[in-house]
Order: C-alpha cells, then sequence, then structure tokens
C-alpha cells in the first residue's frame, strides 16, 4: 500500500482539497465560481450539493434533505458525506481532481469527518471581513430588513464555531488570510497568487475548456457581451498548461454509497 508520501499522475482518484472560507458575505462563494470558471478546479457548495440531490429522481436521501430544510436544520452528517463523495466521484469523472471546498468545514466536527475520508486539507484561505460590511452586503442582497437577525446569528455561528477551524489551519501552518474587504478583483487575483504556490496540484483549462465555459455561458442574456469580450481575450491569450501532481491519501473510495 502507498503511504502517505507516494506522489500519483493527476488522473489517478485521488482527490486534493483547498477550503475557501470566511462569515457570511464575505465573497467565498463569488471567489470560488470565478476561480472555477479559469481554472479546471471543482467548486464544492455544500448547499447546492443538498439542493441538487433533493431534485434528483430516486434520491435515497431527497426526503431527507426536503424535511431538515423545511425544518431550517441542517442535514445529517451520514447524509452530507455520501452526497459530498458522490460528487467528487462523479467530477472526478470528469477529469477535475482538485477541489475548492466553498465555506466548508464549517466547525471542527465536519473537519475531522471530512479528513477521515478524504485526507488532510491542503490549504485554506480565510477571507477576512469586518461585521458592519458582511451585514451591509447581505442586506443589500435581500433587500429586506426583516432578515437582519437571522444574518447576525450566522454571523455569530461563524465566530464561534468557524473561527475554531481556522484556528486549527493557522496551528497547522497551512492558513493564508485575504482582505475580504477589496474589490472583486483584486481578491481574485490574490486569490490566484495563493493557488500558484500550488501549481503542481492543478492545470489551467486549455483554450477550448475556456471557450466552452463562455459559451455556456452566453446563453444567459445578460451575460452575452461579458462572454464575447472573455472570449475574445481567451483567443489572443491562451494560458500554459501546468504538469498537475497531487499527494495520495488513502482509499477513501470506500465511503461513496
Amino acid at each position: 500500500m502507498a503511504n502517505s508520501k507516494t506522489r500519483v499522475p493527476y488522473d489517478s482518484n485521488t482527490p486534493l482539497f483547498i477550503s475557501i472560507m470566511g462569515g457570511p458575505g464575505s465573497g467565498k462563494g463569488t471567489q470560488c465560481k470565478l476561480i472555477a470558471q479559469s481554472f479546471n478546479i471543482g467548486h464544492v457548495s455544500i448547499g447546492q450539493m443538498l439542493h441538487g440531490e433533493m431534485n434528483t429522481p430516486r434520491s435515497p436521501h431527497a426526503s431527507v434533505i426536503r424535511g431538515n430544510m423545511l425544518a431550517g436544520t441542517a442535514a445529517p452528517k451520514e447524509v452530507i458525506n455520501s452526497v459530498l463523495v458522490s460528487h467528487v466521484l462523479k467530477t472526478m469523472g470528469q477529469g477535475i481532481g482538485v477541489f475548492l471546498l466553498d465555506g466548508y468545514p464549517r466547525n471542527l466536527d465536519e473537519l475531522r469527518q471530512f479528513e477521515n475520508i478524504f485526507g488532510p486539507i491542503r490549504v485554506a484561505v480565510v477571507l477576512r471581513c469586518s461585521e458592519h460590511v458582511m451585514m451591509n452586503r447581505l442586506v443589500n442582497d435581500t433587500l429586506t430588513d426583516h432578515v437582519t437577525e437571522i444574518i447576525a446569528g450566522r454571523l455569530r455561528t461563524f465566530q464561534k464555531e468557524t473561527s475554531l477551524v481556522v484556528e486549527h489551519f493557522h496551528r497547522r501552518n497551512t492558513l493564508r488570510v485575504l482582505d475580504g474587504e477589496q474589490s472583486i478583483e483584486v481578491i481574485n487575483q490574490q486569490l490566484k497568487t495563493i493557488l500558484s504556490e500550488f501549481s503542481s496540484f492543478y492545470r489551467e483549462q486549455t483554450v477550448d475548456e475556456q471557450l466552452e465555459a463562455v459559451a455556456r455561458e452566453s446563453k444567459d442574456s445578460c451575460k452575452e457581451q461579458r462572454a464575447k469580450e472573455r472570449q475574445e481575450e481567451i483567443a489572443k491569450t491562451p494560458g500554459p498548461i501546468h504538469p498537475a501532481d497531487i499527494l495520495y491519501y488513502g482509499p477513501w473510495q470506500k465511503y461513496a454509497r
């Protein structure tokens, strides 16, 4: 059996994970989407995954997830783990072996469960924002006032539970911190710089892959002009493909349902 230092090819069925963390309204979801569009990296959003599973015909978890969402409670950890592993397996079947964890893990219990299945998260990036900035962003997004207390509750949860996860990565010397109050463009460039430290773990999309992504965006009429500009830019400046090389962490596939 390979040990923890054995190196294997990029397409070897071994995933690698990078956690993007921050309070509600810090912009972590936006940054994950932008990075996933630019590189051959998967975007893992637990909320989106559970919604997708809930709407999947004949899913054994659909009724449980729907019940939790209606009650406003978290899905059981067994369901989250099963859906997560299935999602990773499916995505890796498309040639993607590196994943951005969008706001996950949220607490130490989730961190332990995750790393028991997949092995250590390679690096965590925190988007640091003041409570005032995050609150304003979320209230402006929702355009309502009655959600203020709900938002405040989410902030308290982040400060109480997720801060312990941040401290864990700090002690492990795998934490990077960015100023989340900067512009989206500036944060995105800084995040790419951090990821370049691990350039051997991912490859940039090919020109064809980027053009295909742009074509999908163009289906939305509101994005047609932006897609055209990106298409022209990509055609002029094709990016290099980095050789991919990731660490082996063990037979995590046994956790798939």
